[in-house]
């Protein structure tokens, strides 16, 4: 591939598109800065420039150079002839970067952008995007937006009926809406988590254990599902076993989870 790639470069070197292959040729290789490198040479005024620009976001975000690809990404993303990818893929890397607070109104402008042709995935982004940032009315709205378009989508009834759980709001409409997702994905450990979350919270701790055992087992390094684990341990008075998953959840726990956890651990719910 490389032999074939650098002749054709070697045979007409104003060949751009040769020029992307290259790159992803060295990013599979590991060769990061090269390829990244390779991108740059690539001019304003061809038609490939947006590509390049993308594809350099990509790697910066990939090597672990967030805060350059944010920099890349949002000059892409306040251009003029600015796209919805542009705008999506900044707000896609603020939410990696765990600053929802940026990403939402981002959301909300791809919406406005898609007009009647926005879809229950659109709405879902946003909606989580509001709720990571502290915003649950708002959140709520955009999430009943999007189960309203999507409502066979198995991860937007999820997110709806978690958080209405979590926020302890209408709960048995959150059930229902739990059990058709789990309907449509039974093997999906956080769907299952969420449901059994939702039987716990409604009283029924022996319903919820087997599901949330399960969701722990498939899933063992999510943290927010052995916590729950511990949790629901813990309630039906199997004191060991909840500090036992409480310890495990601890271990791969960060922030405010992990300062929960400690105080679980040494003193119980």
């Amino acid at each position: 591939s490389y032999m074939l790639v650098r002749a054709a470069l070697r045979a007409d070197p104003g060949n751009d598109r040769a020029r992307l292959l290259l790159a992803g040729l060295l990013s599979k290789d590991g060769a990061t800065d090269r390829a990244i490198a390779e991108l740059a040479t690539i001019r304003s005024d061809s038609i490939y420039y947006r590509n390049a620009l993308a594809g350099r976001v990509q790697l910066l975000a990939d090597s672990g150079r967030r805060p350059d690809a944010i920099a890349l990404a949002r000059t892409l993303a306040e251009a003029p002839d600015a796209t919805i990818d542009d705008i999506r893929r900044l707000a896609d890397l603020y939410m990696g970067e765990e600053n929802a607070v940026a990403a939402a109104p981002l959301y909300r402008a791809l919406i406005d952008r898609r007009g009647a042709a926005a879809d229950g995935l659109d709405w879902l982004q946003y909606g989580a995007a509001l709720d990571r940032a502290g915003q649950w009315p708002a959140a709520r709205e955009a999430l009943e937006r999007a189960v309203a378009l999507a409502p066979m989508d198995a991860m937007t009834l999820n997110y709806l009926g978690y958080g209405l759980v979590e926020h302890g709001e209408r709960l048995d409409v959150a059930r229902a809406m739990l059990e058709k997702a789990a309907r449509l994905k039974p093997d999906d450990p956080a769907i299952a988590d969420s449901l059994g979350w939702a039987y716990f919270r409604l009283g029924e701790a022996m319903r919820a254990l087997p599901l949330i055992e399960a969701a722990a087992t498939t899933d063992p390094g999510n943290a927010e599902i052995g916590e729950h684990l511990g949790d629901v341990y813990w309630r039906a008075g199997r004191r060991f076993e909840a500090r036992y998953a409480w310890n495990a959840a601890r271990s791969v726990a960060t922030g405010a989870a992990a300062t929960r956890l400690d105080g679980k651990i040494a003193d119980g719910l």
